[in-house]
């Protein structure tokens, strides 16, 4: 009698069978051939589909079963993961593909970020960005005695820490409409900007679209400061659009030098500027508003006077962004793919910080938007000029 012989082919096993058969050789001519090929005759008969418990007496018996090419246990090891789910050591866990999304479609999708560096972005942005941001205005909250201060201070941390229900979600709707109707939405995944400049929120949110799953991702937002037309004379409405990034208005840094009333305009020394050309905005000229040209600027603010402005249209048209964020934008290229592929060329170039850690799919768009009914031009009356001599 003898035992299975599992986790062979049938083959193998004719082998190990018959050479325990004792059948003279001088007596028998080939009857051990006859009798191989027999017994592998009935295993093949008698040897059903390999199933889950096969594989697992397989491995109970120390022969490892092989994988079929493309089964699930060749899936399990092209994806490395491990028997929870989670990825292997030092592999990236990428974000599922949309169900029945099309072949074609499937080929031509760009790649989505690796969710690791997201969620380590995300985490980041909350210690960089977000947590100053919120213990400069709680500080001031325990400074500031004029209760019209106060109260507006009590408004920004709100709009920070607690977002009205179903506005995170309109956000990530009107980016997302506005990146399709520009065509932006066709170069594929990457990260942007976008910006609200309605004057009751003035946020900045740093986001992902990803292009496979047709969907953008809210990575953190901050305060800025948006144009003041109601200032009047070259005070500008911030522009709304979808602006790119290139090279032909090429980016600067912050000298950090104060003017004459110690305002650092651009930050402190070094401070990244982002160039997006000139652009036709709104302004007053004499009794109503006209559109003229302004350049349009991200930049950060005076860091002692400037930030604690930050959450009110306060410029002159360009966005005022924390030191924070403009480190954190920096640092990761987030709007920085033409200046990638340059710096390919020139990699011993003045602009670009050396420390950089870029994300892996840097965007080029900076999009703003307005969440306010009437587009932001909140105005009551023009602004009076100044009588002439």
């Amino acid at each position: 009698m003898h035992l299975p012989i599992t986790g062979v082919s049938p083959h193998a096993a004719c082998r190990l069978r018959a050479s325990k058969l004792r059948l003279p050789s001088t007596r028998r001519p080939g009857l051990a051939s006859l009798a191989c090929l027999v017994l592998c005759a009935c295993l093949a008969l008698a040897t059903p589909a390999r199933s889950a418990e096969d594989g697992a007496a397989s491995t109970a018996t120390g022969l490892a079963a092989v994988p079929e090419p493309g089964g699930p246990a060749a899936i399990s090891q092209s994806a490395q993961t491990d028997q929870a789910g989670q990825p292997a050591p030092g592999e990236p866990a990428m974000p599922a593909a949309p169900a029945a999304l099309p072949e074609q479609a499937k080929q031509a999708a760009p790649p989505s970020p690796a969710a690791r560096e997201f969620e380590e972005l995300r985490e980041e942005f909350a210690a960089s960005v977000y947590a100053p941001t919120l213990n400069r205005l709680n500080h001031y909250l325990a400074t500031f005695r004029d209760p019209k201060a106060i109260k507006r201070i009590e408004g920004r941390v709100q709009r920070l820490a607690e977002p009205a229900p179903g506005y995170l979600d309109f956000v990530a709707g009107d980016a997302l409409a506005k990146l399709t109707s520009s065509g932006a939405a066709a170069l594929g995944s990457q990260y942007f900007l976008y910006v609200d400049r309605n004057p009751a929120m003035q946020a900045i949110f740093v986001c992902f679209y990803d292009a496979a799953a047709g969907r953008v991702e809210l990575l953190g937002h901050d305060l800025i400061s948006s144009g003041d037309i109601n200032r009047g004379a070259d005070y500008f409405q911030t522009p709304a659009g979808v602006f790119e990034h290139v090279l032909e208005n090429f980016d600067y840094r912050a000298l950090g030098t104060p003017n004459a009333e110690g305002w650092r305009g651009l930050g402190e020394k070094d401070s990244r500027v982002w160039d997006f050309g000139y652009q036709s905005g709104m302004k007053f000229y004499k009794n109503g508003t006209t559109r003229s040209q302004l350049r349009l600027l991200l930049h950060a603010t005076d860091p002692v006077a400037g930030e604690e402005r930050l959450g009110r249209i306060d410029s002159k048209g360009c966005i005022r962004i924390s030191k924070g964020l403009n480190r954190f934008l920096d640092i990761h290229a987030i709007l920085d793919w033409h200046y990638e592929e340059w710096a390919k060329t020139k990699p011993a170039n003045w602009l670009l910080r050396k420390e950089r850690k870029p994300v892996s799919l840097p965007g080029r768009y900076l999009v703003v938007g307005d969440s306010s009914p009437d587009g932001g031009l909140q105005i009551a009356a023009p602004p009076k000029q100044a009588a002439r001599p």
